[in-house]
């Protein structure tokens, strides 16, 4: 992924032995933050993981629930995180296919349970 984000003129932010993060030169091009799966259970996200052709290679990309898990994870690990991370649940949240039981594991797994609660709170059908 290093060599085809920066072949597409994508700048390394940070890269350690867990993440790394990748900002484009443009704005509509975003950024790409990639999670490397070294513990049993990134393991596991990454075995049920779908294959996508991206930028005409072709990746594995975690779904919607197993990305909650990790934006969790993350914002559990470094609270300056919380709101953004929160922020982009919420819209994973809205826009996407999620099993919820699954999501309230991870929450559960931080005691963050009352964080989902209240990003369902009025949502018909959650």
């Amino acid at each position: 992924m290093d060599r085809i984000l920066r072949s597409r003129g994508y700048e390394c932010l940070l890269r350690n032995e867990h993440v790394a993060n990748y900002v484009a030169a443009t704005p509509e091009s975003g950024r790409v933050n990639l999670l490397f799966a070294r513990h049993a259970r990134a393991r596991a996200i990454l075995a049920t993981a779908a294959t996508y052709t991206i930028l005409g290679e072709s990746i594995r990309v975690a779904d919607a629930s197993d990305l909650i898990g990790l934006e969790v994870q993350s914002s559990s690990n470094d609270p300056e995180r919380r709101y953004q991370d929160l922020a982009d649940i919420d819209r994973l949240l809205r826009r996407a296919p999620i099993d919820l039981a699954r999501v309230r594991e991870y929450f559960r797994m931080f005691d963050r349970e009352k964080e989902l609660d209240a990003l369902l709170a009025g949502r018909p059908g959650r």
